[in-house]
């Protein structure tokens, strides 16, 4: 049986709830979260659509919370789209680390903007020309499927590497 959905939701940790909500609810809608049903002790934006369940983004607040490595990505249709949400990133108080640019290093075609929240939390916004794996036949891609390329790229991505690859 075909997968219809491989990513349910995202649970943030952030130190201050009404700031981060003031910055989530404008990034999220212009990503495809644009339903809010945010609470007292939750910001939760789900995506919307169809009649079937959506993915959602949520934030809670921990004033212990302390950024670390990960990164969440966020998936853009096109370079413009990138560049759009990087702008808006800018205006509504998020850190710029990085592009929007070419990454080389990940893939061919790889465009993306990395930024901080503004409690330090890192994520990207990306967009890719070419599929990082190609499956035709095989019964256990996540294990079979890798190109020398793509064993390269998840090596220099320990976090995803650690997440996705048993040791």
């Amino acid at each position: 049986m075909k997968k219809t959905r491989y990513l349910d939701h995202i649970d943030l940790r952030v130190s201050d709830l009404k700031r981060a909500h003031k910055f989530y609810g404008k990034l999220l809608p212009a990503l495809g979260f644009s339903c809010d049903r945010s609470s007292g002790r939750w910001g939760i934006f789900y995506a919307a659509g169809g009649d079937k369940p959506d993915a959602f983004f949520g934030f809670t607040q921990d004033r212990r919370h302390q950024p670390n490595g990960t990164r969440l990505a966020f998936w853009a249709e096109t370079r413009e789209e990138v560049d759009r949400l990087a702008r808006l990133v800018r205006k509504i108080g998020g850190k710029c680390l990085e592009g929007p640019d070419v990454c080389r290093a990940y893939s061919r075609g790889y465009y993306a903007c990395f930024f901080e929240d503004p409690d330090g939390n890192k994520l990207e916004i990306c967009c890719r020309k070419v599929r990082l794996f190609r499956v035709s036949g095989l019964h256990s891609p996540a294990l079979s499927c890798c190109l020398r390329s793509d064993r390269e790229y998840l090596s220099s991505h320990r976090v995803f590497a650690r997440i996705t690859v048993a040791r």
